[in-house]
């Protein structure tokens, strides 16, 4: 029984070798390219809604402002302004950089589970709490198709009459006929 070197195996089987490692990166590549594209749409949704906020935020700051509340204003103001360069950073950022900002965040989350191991436990814990919660509330939020009060119904909603159909004669039938 002759045995086959690793060296010795047949051209086909080499071929077809090379051909899966091929599609297999030309699968990855384009796994990769997707999930690019969709993290890049996502940021950029997410700025202009992040912007929008902003611009809302400001609007309450200037309507304290004329109600004389001016510490609470500033706060306000302050905090538009952290959502417009967050804004600003998820409409400019690539991918790499959010890969980026993800590690760096990973890392110092974990030095401070390290310095601060109770504080840690504490927020996992709240964090345990709050999850369900909001994932309950998400749940109970129902697709456009559901109205509020006064609101007409969409087509979805709305019940179809029953149409009576006549003959040419004049006599009448019933939708099943």
């Amino acid at each position: 029984m002759a045995r086959i070197e690793r060296d010795e195996t047949p051209s086909s089987v080499r071929q077809l070798q090379d051909a899966s490692k091929a599609v297999a990166g030309a699968a990855g590549t384009v796994a990769v390219d997707r999930v690019r594209a969709e993290v890049g749409a996502q940021s950029s949704r997410a700025a202009v809604e992040l912007k929008a906020f902003a611009i809302a935020t400001r609007a309450s700051a200037s309507s304290l402002r004329e109600q004389g509340h001016t510490r609470q204003a500033d706060m306000v103001d302050q905090f538009a302004g952290r959502a417009d360069r967050l804004a600003a950073h998820l409409a400019t950022a690539s991918t790499d950089d959010f890969v980026d900002d993800a590690r760096r965040l990973s890392r110092e989350a974990a030095d401070f589970a390290r310095r601060e191991p109770v504080l840690a436990v504490a927020g996992g814990f709240t964090i345990g709490l709050l999850i369900p919660k909001v994932l309950d509330a998400i749940g109970t939020r129902q697709p456009s198709n559901h109205t509020a009060p006064g609101d007409a119904p969409t087509t979805a909603e709305t019940p179809t009459p029953e149409v009576e159909q006549v003959d040419p004669d004049g006599t009448s039938r019933g939708e099943d006929a």
